[in-house]
């Protein structure tokens, strides 16, 4: 039997296992449901020991007096006479899964067509909470398993399979590097795949091969200890919003280039590839345009189209800004303060910390004399992540994808990021995305879905991953 007849012959009943687990309602961010995310972790950990993983554990996360929200892990180790070395003499190489458990909270409720966590089926699509973001995605990788090893006769996979499924990514994943830390040593892998993204459309299959990363900060001006008569004073004395103002125009040049210092120094430039399978991709900036809100015209650093400005480029943005009246009527006077906040897009090899130093530097120096600066850093930052096209992990994610699809596949990145920065830095691995949902999949809003054929083709990508990675890793090693 080969990949795709195994999958479809047991596509009902892993519907069937996935619409079991959307109606446990393990949402996260709400203290009622804490013990619905739990649930779920003792469902997976079942469903994983079911499939033929010889180990699937539940794991506790957080500390005495501040405990977490469990994650799972399975594995499932090589049969070293079916898998291929890595190198002669050395073990198969072990590719470790990232994934989530949890979902979204559901408000608001009268905008669903079907009840959030009664899983519902219209035309090829499966509608509840956590059919794409994550329930869905995660569990194609046990049924892909199953697959491969039908079709191969072998009893365990080309490589050492482990899974880490955590349960509060979405609520900021705020134990997860203390678990990896924790755990580092069972976790350890050659690879981590993700299966927590999208591709650019059904018809257009895709992997994404970086995701931005984040910095935070607020400025905060002072000059007069209050507020000043403006007919008195002003003229006279330094304005903290016209200096603010004066700021943040200068935060960009007329070629929309970051002036911070250092900004560009740790960039990493995009290859001509990726350029090239970039400018490939179907996009309609007209449409786009159309969803952004109807702005009126695409703008940002030039020399890059938009898809590169809004995947592989950092930004700098003011989020708001504010001082002085701003209520009804006039008020003649000459602020004491003036805030503004700020959040920069950061993309491969930049440091949160390097960006927010360069911040303070700059701002230090662009204060006029009477003004007192602060700098303050609003969340701790979220390192980006990136997966070189030329890779051994990505080639490997392209082939399976490509097997799976029939057709060649293309990259993109996502603006957004998770916990990714976390496992390739404190588990030292490259990562791979491997996924299947769309963006019209409305993850975090009413009637979340997932196309129903994708998780399948999900299934069999990943039937084929573990042996494209364990030839993959061979050559590279």
């Amino acid at each position: 039997m080969d990949v795709r007849q195994y999958i479809d012959d047991n596509a009902a009943e892993f519907f069937g296992a996935l619409r079991q687990w959307l109606t446990i309602p393990s949402i996260s961010a709400d203290p009622a449901r804490h013990g619905d995310v739990r649930r779920s972790a003792q469902w997976l950990a079942g469903h994983l020991r079911d499939t033929g993983f010889p180990v699937a554990e539940v794991w506790e996360t957080g500390e005495e007096g501040q405990p977490g929200l469990p994650a799972v892990f399975a594995e499932w180790p090589a049969a070293d006479p079916a898998a291929p070395p890595a190198a002669p003499g050395a073990p198969p190489p072990v590719v470790l899964v990232y994934g989530h458990h949890d979902v979204q909270p559901v408000e608001p409720l009268e905008q669903w067509t079907s009840p959030p966590f009664e899983p519902a089926e219209r035309d090829g699509q499966l509608l509840a909470r956590g059919a794409s973001d994550d329930k869905g995605q995660v569990l194609f990788h046990a049924l892909g398993t199953r697959a491969a090893l039908a079709a191969t006769g072998a009893g365990a996979p080309p490589v050492t399979l482990k899974l880490l499924i955590e349960g509060e990514e979405e609520s900021g994943s705020p134990h997860f590097a203390a678990l990896l830390r924790r755990e580092r040593e069972r976790l350890g892998c050659d690879v981590i795949v993700i299966s927590d993204t999208t591709m650019w459309a059904a018809d257009v299959p895709s992997m994404c091969i970086g995701m931005r990363g984040l910095a935070a900060a607020e400025i905060e001006l002072r000059g007069p200890e209050r507020d000043l008569h403006s007919g008195s004073f002003g003229g006279g004395v330094p304005n903290p919003l016209h200096a603010l103002a004066s700021l943040l125009d200068g935060l960009h040049d007329d070629q929309g280039r970051i002036t911070l210092p250092g900004f560009y120094d740790a960039v990493r430039p995009m290859s001509a590839q990726e350029r090239e399978l970039f400018a490939r991709l179907p996009f309609d900036e007209k449409a786009w345009l159309a969803e952004a809100g109807h702005s009126g015209a695409a703008a940002g650093e030039a020399g890059f189209s938009t898809l590169e400005r809004i995947w592989a480029r950092p930004t700098a943005e003011v989020n708001g800004m504010w001082g002085g009246h701003t209520g009804p009527g006039g008020k003649t006077i000459i602020p004491a303060a003036a805030h503004a906040k700020l959040s920069f897009r950061l993309v491969a090899d930049q440091e949160p910390e390097a960006v927010i130093a360069g911040l303070r530097q700059y701002v230090a120096e662009h204060t006029p004399p009477g003004i007192e600066a602060r700098v303050h850093q609003t969340e701790g930052g979220v390192r980006p992540s990136f997966s070189p096209p030329d890779s051994a992990a990505v080639r490997a994610g392209r082939a399976a994808m490509a097997r799976a699809f029939g057709t060649e596949v293309l990259f993109t990145r996502e603006g957004g990021s998770g916990p990714e920065a976390d496992l390739t830095d404190i588990l030292g691995a490259p990562l791979v995305f491997v996924a299947v949902g769309l963006d019209s999949d409305r993850i975090h809003a009413p009637n979340e879905k997932v196309e129903m054929d994708l998780l399948l083709k999900g299934a069999e990508a990943a039937a084929y991953l573990w042996e494209e990675l364990a030839t993959e890793l061979k050559g590279d090693a």
